[in-house]
């Protein structure tokens, strides 16, 4: 797994990239998952239904889903097995944090 801190679009031109350099570097050319800080926490948080590396071994092994990013895919799983998307783990703490930068938060009321 490779992880941006922002999600990033070229991804088949970044996925070929690190494969040149693991070959350059005589590493072994395996399958691996490019995704955004925000993906892994949409793992994490779909944690809570089937653990991470059931999810990713199954989204790697099936060569028709790398174009989807993990949150494309797991909406995609989730849709599949019936089953609600849960929301983000740090949801509510984003938008409290943000809600005290625009001083639409508690303390910012104080």
């Amino acid at each position: 797994m490779v992880v941006t801190l922002e999600e990033w679009h070229p991804m088949a031109l970044t996925a070929d990239l690190i494969r040149k350099e693991l070959n350059k570097a005589g590493g072994k050319i395996v399958r691996f998952q490019l995704m955004s800080v925000s993906d892994l926490e949409w793992l994490l948080t779909w944690a809570k239904v089937e653990h991470p590396a059931v999810v990713l071994r199954d989204k790697l092994s099936d060569p028709a889903q790398d174009d989807l990013s993990v949150s494309q895919y797991l909406r995609k799983r989730a849709d599949d097995k019936g089953l609600p998307f849960p929301r983000r783990l740090l949801k509510d703490r984003a938008d409290a944090f943000f809600g005290e930068l625009s001083g639409d938060g508690p303390l910012s009321k104080a």
